[in-house]
């Protein structure tokens, strides 16, 4: 069976609260060690070596590298879901075959040919609109929508994480469709 999220904590109170929390948040969770799932939790120092897993979120202290998330302790349950909720989109079939290959999605950002590419909350909200089309062309009014902005508020934003995508050497990334909008380039 494959999980959304599985537990892998020292913990034992704390995996039970965070079990708790997230099953009624309507998340499969898991805690079997080796399930498969989209996103695993856990409080290890080193990354899990297993790729039974997508994405890992580290609970811990301070943060860790390696980690795609790291969600610092003593945190609250809105944080956590918060965190978690970034994940998301991963959590819904067949992202991962729309997906542009060489783009994963992180929760501040995105990963471009093992580079991490810092993003803001709202640059966030645009590349995970384009990226859940699946390579299929955005409007504006839907970008501007999406920001609660009118004008070029749109091609502003795209502007700005095409800029960002470029130093990660994704510059084409980003392709515009006249009148349609705007998509992620897929690899042929």
């Amino acid at each position: 069976m494959t999980y959304d999220i599985t537990l892998s904590l020292s913990d034992p109170t704390l995996s039970v609260l965070i079990f708790s929390e997230l099953t009624a948040a309507g998340y499969s969770v898991g805690t079997v060690r080796g399930a498969e799932c989209r996103l695993l939790i856990t409080d290890q120092v080193n990354v899990p070596a297993a790729r039974d897993h997508l994405f890992t979120l580290c609970i811990s202290r301070e943060p860790r590298e390696g980690f795609d998330a790291c969600l610092l302790r003593p945190f609250s349950l809105s944080s956590l879901r918060e965190a978690v909720a970034a994940f998301e989109p991963f959590f819904k079939e067949g992202v991962k075959e729309k997906a542009p290959v060489g783009l994963s999605l992180l929760p501040d950002g995105l990963l471009c040919g093992g580079e991490k590419v810092k993003l803001s909350r709202a640059e966030r909200r645009v590349i995970s609109l384009l990226y859940e089309a699946g390579g299929e062309p955005v409007s504006r009014e839907r970008i501007n929508s999406l920001l609660g902005m009118k004008g070029n508020a749109a091609d502003v934003y795209i502007c700005n994480i095409r800029k960002k995508l470029a130093a990660a050497g994704a510059e084409k990334a980003i392709a515009t469709h006249r009148s349609l909008g705007y998509a992620l380039l897929r690899d042929s």
